[in-house]
């Protein structure tokens, strides 16, 4: 005689149908090996050599070179330089000059100057406990209309009393702006570097007490 089949058996027989028929779906999808995307050739961007040359300042000479992608633009990248490398003269090695790319021709870079900074550490080795210091930090614009921020610094020969120090603060503020006030923004850079202008404010402070450092710790172009 022929074995009765329940409902509950034929029910299980078709669960596990389809659920070997699934199996053998989902694995035949995994199997497929995928098919790759065929990429065009891939343009490298050429890179351009440019020769970096100081402002008129500092006699236009060349400070280096740089490389630059074709579709890219260096102007208004800064870049530091040590002064002893542009004027050759080792006794500058404490000061950096901050420059700006200002244009691109003929593959030269264009610079315009920036930021002039004597280095802390080295304005720290002029301070002495037996000393007083005067610095200060204002606005001046030259004859041709340039604003800088300027940061004079000057040491005493001895220790001093304060009201000593505010006055001759103040003569080292009314001489640099009646300095600047007299000339183009060039010759005032060209004044700074020669010293000549930290030699004038040292003569016109000493009348109020002894000067032993005048310096120009910074000086800052001012956006437009």
């Amino acid at each position: 005689m022929m074995e009765k089949i329940s409902l509950y058996q034929i029910w299980c027989f078709a669960l596990d149908r389809k659920l070997f028929i699934w199996k053998i779906k989902t694995n035949s999808k995994m199997a497929k090996p995928k098919k790759n995307k065929i990429k065009g050739p891939v343009k490298k961007k050429k890179k351009i050599w440019l020769d970096i040359i100081a402002p008129t300042e500092f006699r236009n000479v060349l400070l280096g070179n740089t490389t630059l992608k074709e579709d890219s633009s260096p102007v208004g990248r800064n870049i530091d330089v040590n002064l002893s490398n542009i004027l050759n003269d080792p006794r500058k090695q404490n000061i950096k000059i901050t420059l700006k790319i200002s244009g691109v021709s003929d593959k030269k870079a264009q610079t315009e100057f920036y930021k002039y900074e004597i280095s802390n550490s080295h304005i720290k080795r002029m301070v002495r406990k037996t000393k007083s210091k005067v610095d200060d930090s204002f606005i001046i614009k030259t004859a041709d209309n340039i604003k800088l921020r300027i940061k004079p610094f000057l040491v005493t020969k001895n220790r001093t009393q304060k009201n000593v120090l505010s006055a001759i603060r103040k003569e080292t503020k009314d001489t640099i702006i009646k300095y600047a006030e007299k000339n183009k923004f060039k010759d005032l850079i060209a004044g700074i570097l020669s010293g000549n202008l930290q030699k004038t404010v040292k003569e016109n402070s000493k009348k109020y007490f002894p000067i032993i450092v005048s310096e120009i710790r910074v000086i800052k172009k001012i956006a437009k």
